[in-house]
């Protein structure tokens, strides 16, 4: 792989959580533990629905400079304002590079899409109605 190929501004970062009186991981703290280029992979992609939300995932590859970090799957990388939950790490050309697959999940109301469907419906009814009307 040639340097020219990563091409993506990525940031990645570490979630350094402090623990709750319940021994639960805060995870609103995020330490950025590197801003790099990536080559970036769509890899797959699924949508479905589950307890009455539309879930949309897309599995991503990033490609990386291998880096001496610390890296564990408590990671995340923020990629054109998404972020992308870090789920697998793998070494490429015996630490030339690593290949980082994360997912982008997208959660929406199935109540809030199927609202937003009639009233588009309504709009283009309303409009379809307005032309008659003038005809």
């Amino acid at each position: 792989m040639q340097r020219f190929t990563l091409d993506k501004s990525v940031r990645i970062e570490q979630n350094v959580g402090t623990l709750d009186e319940y021994g639960h991981k805060d995870t609103a703290n995020w330490l950025t533990i590197a801003d790099t280029r990536a080559r970036v992979l769509y890899i797959n992609g699924r949508e479905f629905t589950q307890a009455e939300q539309l879930v949309d995932i897309n599995t991503f590859d990033f490609i990386v400079r291998y880096r001496a970090i610390y890296l564990t799957a408590e990671l995340r990388i923020i990629y054109a304002g998404y972020v992308y939950e870090v789920f697998q790490i793998e070494e490429l050309n015996r630490k030339g590079f690593l290949r980082i697959r994360a997912q982008k999940k997208i959660r929406a109301s199935l109540f809030d899409f199927l609202l937003e469907s009639d009233e588009d419906f309504e709009t283009e009814a309303e409009q379809i109605f307005q032309l008659e009307k003038s005809i």
